[in-house]
């Protein structure tokens, strides 16, 4: 196999990879919530019958964030990258990348310190700090999740997109299709965000969590299969 033809195999693998470890985010983070999805929009009612197990599921279901939404990301960010013709390729590849930065660094922060104050919540018999715990990772989760993530980072995991599906034309209506509305959905989270317009927002955000793992896994089956024409 010619050295190129065995790196787009790697890059379509570790993309295929990035998209079935996604999809276990997915999962992890429903056990965490008792498939309850009203707690991502109002977080508090995690603590309600707040179990062991259900901290276990939350830290192992940002660790999964980390690796599947975003550090097995960075592979797919620079072949694009490459194959880019864009005077705007540089921008491009930059929002990607930083969309990876700020997507795990959120995932880190509610991995060790989310999980830590809601094991400071269960373990604690005392209703002052229990009370205490609650609010700690209240704030947390507001800064990472109405902040870092859905404010600022899918705003430009949607310009990424944009420009990607430039690249992923050629290859398949469908896939450029997917690709454009993942990038439309990046944009209407962060937009929906900023002028707090909610309905923007939910779509925005539960597109992405259902399609960016189902875009991850295509792509990286069309990178597998043709990988000497790509």
């Amino acid at each position: 196999m010619r050295p190129f033809e065995n790196y787009v195999r790697k890059v379509g693998s570790i993309t295929l990879l990035s998209g079935v470890i996604a999809f276990a985010c997915n999962i992890l983070l429903a056990l965490a919530v008792n498939n309850n999805f009203e707690v991502f929009s109002n977080p508090a009612l995690i603590f309600e019958n707040l179990r062991s197990s259900q901290i276990e599921f939350f830290r192992w279901g940002m660790i999964t964030d980390i690796w599947g939404y975003y550090l097995l990301f960075v592979p797919i960010v620079l072949f694009i990258y490459e194959k880019m013709e864009s005077s705007w390729r540089n921008m491009f590849a930059f929002c990607g990348i930083a969309y990876v930065v700020i997507g795990a660094i959120g995932a880190a922060i509610l991995a060790a310190t989310g999980s830590h104050f809601l094991k400071e919540f269960l373990n604690n018999t005392d209703m002052v700090l229990q009370t205490g715990a609650k609010n700690d990772f209240l704030l947390v989760y507001h800064i990472v999740n109405n902040g870092i993530w859905n404010l600022l980072e899918m705003g430009i995991f949607g310009v990424f997109m944009l420009g990607a599906a430039q690249v992923l034309r050629s290859h398949g209506k469908l896939i450029y299709i997917l690709t454009m509305l993942l990038g439309i959905a990046g944009m209407m989270d962060t937009l929906g965000n900023t002028f707090e317009i909610g309905i923007w927002s939910d779509i925005g955000l539960n597109f992405y969590l259902l399609f960016e793992p189902i875009w991850a896994i295509w792509l990286g089956i069309i990178l597998i299969r043709c990988r000497n024409n790509f």
